[in-house]
């Protein structure tokens, strides 16, 4: 079973790259990520991510179980790149939000 989940969220991570043009690997939903859920990811997993384009998909994807949609990429990733707000400063208006709320998922503070 671990097997056939590897193979597809490694599809996955193939059609994010292709649809989306990135250069870089994106580290969500990888097989080395299979050990975190949703519910239980620590806060430091998102904050160790050094690149602003990957660290903003991953949260989207860990801490609303979604893709981030363009605008908020957008505005998001420029208020990063000018340090204007903060990783800690998204990932607390995330886990903080309605969605979030609603769909139940949270961070580890380990």
């Amino acid at each position: 079973m671990k097997d056939i989940y590897i193979k597809i969220q490694n599809q996955i991570h193939k059609n994010y790259e292709t649809q989306n043009h990135l250069d870089e690997s994106l580290l969500f939903e990888l097989p080395e990520g299979i050990e975190y859920s949703i519910f239980d990811l620590p806060i430091s997993y998102l904050l160790n991510i050094t690149n602003n384009q990957d660290f903003l998909v991953e949260s989207y994807f860990k801490i609303l179980d979604r893709p981030i949609d363009m605008n908020s990429f957008n505005i998001l990733l420029s208020k990063l790149d000018n340090k204007t707000t903060t990783k800690e400063k998204i990932i607390k208006s995330l886990t903080s939000s309605k969605e979030c709320k609603i769909k139940n998922t949270k961070l580890s503070k380990r």
